[in-house]
């Protein structure tokens, strides 16, 4: 398991705009963060798609992520390719600031499974607040 992982900011609610952007940014678009927008917007591949008929080169960046992470799976390198997804995730919204409001930051492995079980703790106890 990775030792790291992504904070999904949940009270972030994207714009059609916001996903029209994404969708059409020339660049490879990491799947952690399509995967995310995908709750927003259940057409978003078939958004991207449409934009590769403009830009045929772009399917083959963003299929390359999922070939390096196939590629580790299968050499069962599980903790790299999950790494790997991150670090895409970051050097993307290095790049893109304006996607940042989608993720909150990055977290410990540790510091996520304590923060959900204090959380179910203090529900149990104080109720939800």
């Amino acid at each position: 398991m990775s030792k790291r992982v992504l904070v999904v900011n949940e009270e972030f609610s994207p714009s059609e705009e916001f996903i029209e952007e994404y969708v059409n940014t020339q660049d490879a678009l990491p799947n952690l963060l399509t995967s995310i927008l995908y709750e927003s917007d259940l057409d978003i591949d078939t958004k991207r798609v449409n934009v590769y008929k403009e830009y045929p080169h772009l399917q083959e960046l963003d299929e390359k992520e999922s070939e390096t992470t196939l590629k580790l799976l299968k050499e069962n390198r599980k903790d790299e390719a999950e790494e790997y997804q991150i670090q895409l995730v970051l050097d993307f919204l290095k790049k893109y600031p304006q996607f940042k409001p989608l993720i909150l930051g990055v977290e410990s492995q540790t510091s996520s499974i304590f923060k959900l079980i204090l959380d179910t703790i203090r529900e149990a106890f104080v109720g939800d607040f």
